[in-house]
């Protein structure tokens, strides 16, 4: 594809080790979590190519070791590993740009993160267990539901409809 492969920062000397990528729900905008600065880069979707192109403001503050990440309407959430923190954004419907939420990053310590096609809760991994939120559609704050269940582990979360 021309144009590819895409810068995530412009002018970055090195790998900023992209991880997860995701598209958000409308498909106009791709984020990837850049596990060696700490960031979100965010980038536009030429809807009759498919290029990728750098948002003006990207790349996004993001915790420590971002790698998972999930869309949800117009939210955004990210794991960031190294901080046992999620850090939630409102995604601009126009430009795609990321507004962090009031009280974010959320003090919960996650890994892989999956939400429910009605983008009304959000799941994921931790210490603790599985662990379930309701998210506010207004606010996108996240509210636990119940305690966390006990398991095994896991990588990736999926959720089947």
């Amino acid at each position: 594809m021309a144009g590819s492969p895409f810068a995530t920062i412009l002018g970055y000397v090195g790998n900023t080790q992209p991880s997860q990528i995701v598209v958000d729900s409308t498909g106009s905008f791709v984020y990837t979590g850049l596990k060696a600065t700490g960031q979100i880069a965010g980038f536009s979707i030429d809807a009759s190519t498919g290029a990728l192109t750098l948002m003006p403001d990207s790349p996004f503050p993001a915790g420590n070791d971002p790698i998972a990440l999930v869309t949800a309407g117009n939210f955004l959430y990210v794991s960031n590993a190294l901080d046992g923190t999620i850090s939630g954004y409102r995604i601009n419907p126009t430009t795609g740009a990321l507004t962090q939420l009031s009280g974010s990053p959320f003090a919960i310590p996650g890994g892989a993160l999956a939400t429910d096609p009605s983008g009304s809760y959000l799941y994921t991994t931790g210490f603790g267990g599985l662990q379930a939120f309701s998210l506010n559609p207004q606010t996108g704050a996240l509210t636990a539901i119940g305690s966390p269940i006990a398991y095994d582990g896991a990588t990736v979360l999926t959720f089947v409809q």
